[in-house]
């Protein structure tokens, strides 16, 4: 397994985006919610490259950074009928953009 280093002087905020949209899948699914609107993790999954599920637990990370949102609430996405629609949070999405641009143009 690969080891990941910080380095120095990296912001903790930095890191955390990083983290967050430096994943292939993830950032995928951004493009994606940013230029053809709300999306079900079905639909995603092909864009992603991914199983329905596994683009179901990149949703709940971009969910937790507060990139995406959910037209049905969390605790409510069990059982059929309760698949959600998911959609992008453009003004994070601009915010996690303009940290990163602003680290890495740091002179």
């Amino acid at each position: 397994m690969p080891r990941y280093v910080a380095p120095p002087g990296m912001p903790p905020e930095v890191e955390a985006i990083i983290d967050v949209i430096g994943n292939r899948a993830r950032a995928a699914i951004i493009r994606e919610l940013v230029g053809q609107g709300p999306l079900t993790a079905p639909e995603l999954s092909a864009v992603a490259g991914a199983s329905v599920s596994a683009a179901n637990r990149h949703l709940r990370e971009l969910e937790a950074s507060g990139l995406v949102t959910a037209d049905v609430e969390a605790g409510q996405r069990r059982g059929r009928g309760r698949v959600p629609t998911w959609h992008v949070n453009p003004d994070v999405v601009h915010t996690y953009i303009e940290r990163l641009r602003a680290y890495l143009d740091a002179e």
